[in-house]
């Protein structure tokens, strides 16, 4: 009976969430985005439906995991996106004094000829 009336509040609360702040936050639960299975508010309806609140409650927090561990999975594979698509041309830069001044300044061979360091 306990669990009934802790569960009916947080199934409730849920639905806000979904309705509501999901939908204004701007992106998805990275758990969904990077296995394509339950998102975490997936998750936790069914928990608050099928289980007793307190099991529901270590379901979540299992989910909760499992999330984080996707969300470092997807931020790992944007930076090496991010990495691989970064400009090749550092290695064929030409580095020189080239204004006397004695400091060596390294310059894209492929600028526009008037000396913009990089």
């Amino acid at each position: 009976m306990l669990d009934r009336w802790l569960s009916l509040p947080a199934r409730g609360a849920m639905h806000v969430y979904r309705s509501v702040v999901s939908p204004a936050k701007g992106f998805r639960c990275a758990h969904a985005v990077v296995t394509g299975g339950p998102s975490c508010s997936d998750v936790a309806l069914q928990a608050f439906r099928e289980r007793p609140f307190a099991a529901a409650i270590g379901e979540i927090d299992a989910q909760f995991a499992r999330c984080q561990a996707s969300l470092v999975r997807f931020d790992s594979d944007l930076i090496g996106q991010a990495i691989a698509s970064l400009p090749t041309f550092a290695a064929e830069a030409q580095c020189c004094d080239q204004d006397g001044d004695g400091v060596i300044n390294c310059c894209d061979p492929r600028n526009d000829n008037e000396g913009h360091d990089w």
